[in-house]
């Protein structure tokens, strides 16, 4: 099987949150990076 097919049939979602601030700085990066579109190859 294609390897990148296996990576997404095997994925996971793991929600375990702890309660403490995010530099805002941070978060920017975050909220910027899922903004992004994907490249295109």
């Amino acid at each position: 099987m294609n390897e990148t097919l296996a990576q997404i049939k095997q994925r996971k979602s793991v929600r375990v949150f702890e309660d403490r601030p995010i530099a805002p700085g941070v978060k920017q990066e975050i909220i910027g990076a899922a903004l992004e579109p994907p490249p295109w190859r």
